[in-house]
């Protein structure tokens, strides 16, 4: 791999206690590849569920976001994108890691290439059911009772709990509803993007997306739950990675 100044992409990294191979190999990527990078953008759910100040404390998130400070203070521009499993309390995470922290998609110059950077679940537009729960989780005063009222463990349980509710409810759910709109891409396209990278999906993919004359590329991260990997764009052009989950 050249060490030509890059931007690289990760996302659905899915972190827990419980994780911990899957920890060591992302901080062997912080090390070995992040480090060379010019940017490091990770889109969405770092974390197998993020609730803010209560989880601060936990000794597998004090390691990623020490580590992140580090690769921070070498000079890695490093940005993150909300996910749908990211539910309060980010400014928190930006200011432990060193991150620039976004709650929702943002324009991006990647090497000259005009780049949408979205976790993707924004993209998902006849999801409708999906969007009204998350109106209600995401909400002012379910935050505070988060943040506030209710015991860290309860807390916990209860992301998790509705985590686990979301990944039941999919089986349920129509082809349509779980795939990115066709509206929501043409609509990139019309504003101009060249290329779109998200996740969410846990499908890894690159496609080539045509709407209204105006072409694009769609590249989607897939989860690390399945294999770890990212995203780099280079001079070399786009290309996906595989890491070793050592």
């Amino acid at each position: 791999m050249t060490a030509a100044p890059a931007d690289m992409f990760i996302s659905d990294v899915h972190l827990d206690e419980g994780t911990v191979r899957r920890a060591r190999t992302l901080l062997a990527f912080f090390e070995r590849h992040a480090s060379r990078a010019a940017r490091l953008f990770i889109l969405g759910d770092l974390f197998n569920v993020w609730i803010g100040r209560k989880q601060m404390v936990a000794p597998y998130v004090r390691e990623i976001t020490g580590a992140l400070r580090r690769l921070v203070s070498t000079g890695v521009e490093v940005h993150f994108v909300a996910g749908n499993r990211d539910f309060y309390g980010l400014d928190l995470l930006g200011q432990a890691a060193g991150l620039v922290v976004h709650k929702t998609g943002f324009a991006v110059d990647s090497l000259g290439v005009r780049t949408w950077v979205c976790h993707g679940h924004c993209l998902y537009r006849h999801d409708r059911r999906t969007h009204r729960a998350q109106a209600v989780t995401h909400s002012r005063p379910v935050e505070w009772l988060f943040q506030n009222a209710l015991p860290a463990k309860l807390a916990m349980y209860l992301a998790r709990g509705y985590n686990a509710h979301s990944q039941r409810v999919v089986r349920h759910k129509s082809r349509r509803m779980l795939s990115i709109s066709d509206e929501a891409l043409a609509e990139l396209l019309a504003e101009g993007y060249e290329a779109i990278v998200c996740g969410h999906t846990h499908r890894l993919a690159r496609l080539v997306c045509r709407a209204g004359g105006r072409e694009g590329h769609l590249y989607n991260l897939g989860a690390w739950d399945d294999f770890p990997h990212f995203l780099r764009h280079g001079p070399d052009g786009w290309h996906f990675h595989r890491l070793a989950d050592d």
